[in-house]
């Protein structure tokens, strides 16, 4: 069994270290009722503080206008609308509701849907991707290719079956 000390230098959390000693304190103290002595002069690990690391408009306008195409896209949507990294690479066309302004957002943090704003000078800016990626698929589709096995088992039901936007 390891002593006190050296679970203090190992380099674990704080709260690692205070269950090998908070469970037998709290076993003599207050079941046993018996008196344990200079328990309360160990010298106890802390957590570390910490402050929260956050940009201020500046610096978020100087990172957005160094970015081109698809990542500033990305990363306004991620900023104005108040989405996750995963929910934004998992949006969809149908997700975008251009003439409410909506993203709905499906299966988000605990599997569920929300719907959050999509600002206003990101709606034309959304529609010129959508357009782009379309124009790419056809091409791609031209050349034998742009297609997307169909989803769940339906695919393998239809022998020879694709989804094709072309």
């Amino acid at each position: 069994m390891r002593s006190l000390d050296s679970l203090l230098r190992t380099g674990l959390s704080a709260s690692t270290h205070s269950l090998p000693l908070n469970a037998p304190v709290f076993l003599c103290r207050d079941v046993l009722d018996v008196a344990l002595g200079r328990v309360d002069e160990l010298e106890r690990p802390r957590r570390p503080r910490t402050l929260s690391v956050v940009l201020v408009a500046g610096e978020v306008a100087a990172l957005l206008a160094a970015m081109k195409a698809t990542p500033e896209l990305m990363a306004k949507l991620l900023y104005g609308s108040g989405l996750r990294v995963g929910e934004c690479v998992a949006l969809r066309i149908k997700d975008l509701e251009w003439e409410r302004k909506v993203v709905v957002v499906r299966a988000g943090k605990g599997g569920k849907d929300r719907r959050t704003l999509l600002p206003a000078q990101l709606v034309q800016a959304s529609r010129d991707q959508v357009s782009a990626v379309e124009r790419s698929h056809g091409v791609r589709v031209r050349q034998g290719a742009g297609y997307a096995p169909l989803p769940g088992a339906f695919g393998r039901m239809v022998a020879g079956a694709t989804l094709s936007l072309a």
